[in-house]
């Protein structure tokens, strides 16, 4: 089984962690030193698949991520920045999903 995970091609690694959600990526890079440099590059077709899913194109295009270098780190700048579960019913975010309005 180890030697299959080792020769899959970096496309075959592309498409099936496509398919995997954030917290199962994180524990596909614990996996094996392969899976954990290829998850670790941050700016892989990976990465910004998500960055496209998750993100607004009005935020991915905004001032706020424009300085962010990577995919990832604009992935963790989101998540860090708005909390879905952390909001009243007075509080509304924009669709860039940055900018706070009470």
């Amino acid at each position: 089984m180890d030697d299959i995970v080792h020769r899959l091609s970096d496309h075959v690694l592309e498409v099936i962690f496509s398919y995997l959600d954030l917290h199962t990526l994180r524990n596909c890079s614990l996996v094996c030193k392969s899976w954990y440099r290829f998850l670790n590059d941050e700016n892989n077709y990976i990465w910004r698949m998500h960055c496209i899913k998750k993100l607004a194109q009005e935020a991915l295009s905004s001032d706020l991520l424009s300085s962010v270098p990577t995919y990832k780190d604009k992935l963790r700048a989101f998540y860090h920045a708005w909390n879905p579960n952390d909001c009243s019913r007075n509080v509304y975010i924009k669709p860039n999903g940055f900018t706070l309005h009470r």
